[in-house]
């Protein structure tokens, strides 16, 4: 490791030399989507942010590689490369599948980095380092760009109640799957938004691992349908949609628009520039009304299986603006929860009992993926 760092650590002098000696626009630049916030995630200090990449060039650019550098000393932090590279980016034309992501001229991609950090310290500093080449070059030539550094501070993040009782629940999601939360953007007026960052889907369990009995199809046979749903926080009702229907089955539930993909919704307003949102809830449970103020704890809806769902559940997340598609999604944390343990094999859910864990008490910590929490 102390060679590899030596030898990174003068790739890096050689390549500023000789990016700072260029006469010619660089061919790629990149930038960070949105400012990146620390989350505290299975007790690890986790950095989630979207790093854009730009193709200025009139020719095609394949990205072979992104290093993500410590600054101050010169480490690796992370590294992607090949199909990794190519599964944590959106770009529509992979191109050479096997070798990175195929930028056409003045095209872009969006890369989604996840980054476990060193603890203990107030913060960090990053910088990012591309490796891409000219793939219609009869001989490739490596070409890199050393973005400049930035930098991370150790803020205290968001702290909230539970939005439900008791359980078992599972917190669905993954920063892995295409069409998860973390990568859906959402484009209004040419400028893109992902709300639902670090949003999960809560579904109810019981304590073999089932989440509806006997007919799944039958909405109210799912466990956590009818579920109370509970303020977070104190705050103001900031916005409800209480006119989205509910089917009986799912077989029967019907495409919606995006507009209507929250379904039944509460938007709470709790601080400058932070909305928590409740969305799918049950038809005529709604029990607030906009303007409305409340306590943490209260009881404000029930959860149910309105607009763009596969199943009874709730769909939770905080943004920095009342709207449910253009926003940008923010980290935020439970006060408690315990955890019993999480499905690492997602296609074992609702099938086999989750992989138990030794029963822990996690405090302002968010919940990893797929983790199996009680709330108290």
């Amino acid at each position: 490791m102390l060679l590899y760092n030596f030898l990174l650590f003068a790739a890096l002098c050689t390549w500023s030399g000789q990016l700072q000696a260029q006469e010619t626009p660089a061919a790629i630049s990149v930038r960070l989507f949105h400012a990146p916030k620390v989350i505290p995630m299975a007790g690890k200090p986790t950095l989630w942010y979207e790093l854009q990449v730009f193709n200025l060039s009139k020719h095609k650019v394949n990205i072979k590689e992104l290093n993500i550098i410590d600054p101050q000393d010169s480490t690796l932090t992370e590294s992607y490369n090949g199909t990794e590279l190519l599964k944590k980016s959106d770009q529509a034309n992979p191109g050479l599948k096997k070798e990175g992501i195929l930028l056409l001229p003045h095209d872009s991609c969006m890369i989604y980095v996840e980054l476990i950090l060193k603890p203990s310290k107030t913060n960090w500093k990053l910088r990012h380092l591309i490796r891409y080449e000219d793939p219609e070059q009869s001989i490739r030539q490596t070409s890199h760009h050393l973005s400049d550094p930035f930098t991370v501070k150790n803020e205290s993040p968001l702290v909230l109640a539970a939005p439900l009782r008791a359980g078992p629940w599972t917190a669905v999601f993954s920063a892995e799957w295409p069409r998860g939360h973390r990568r859906v953007r959402n484009t209004n007026r040419s400028k893109s938004f992902i709300p639902g960052r670090f949003a999960i889907d809560f579904i109810k369990m019981d304590n073999n691992g089932k989440y509806a009995s006997a007919e799944e199809d039958l909405t109210s046979n799912w466990f956590g349908y009818g579920r109370e749903v509970l303020a977070v926080a104190d705050g103001v009702i900031a916005s409800v949609r209480t006119d989205i229907p509910e089917s009986s089955r799912l077989s029967e539930s019907k495409s919606v628009s995006g507009e209507q993909a929250a379904g039944n919704y509460i938007s709470l307003k709790i601080g400058a520039n932070q909305y928590v949102f409740y969305e799918h809830l049950q038809p005529n449970s709604i029990r607030v009304k906009a303007g409305q103020k409340v306590k943490k704890g209260d009881v404000i809806a029930s959860l149910g299986f309105t607009g763009q769902s596969t199943g009874p559940h709730l769909h939770f997340h905080v943004a920095d603006r009342n709207a449910t598609l253009y926003a940008e999604g923010i980290p935020f944390t439970f006060e408690k929860f315990t955890l019993l343990g999480g499905y690492p094999e997602f296609e074992k859910f609702g099938k086999e009992k989750w992989h138990a864990e030794e029963r822990a008490i996690y405090k302002n910590e968010h919940p990893a993926a797929n983790q199996v929490v009680l709330f108290p």
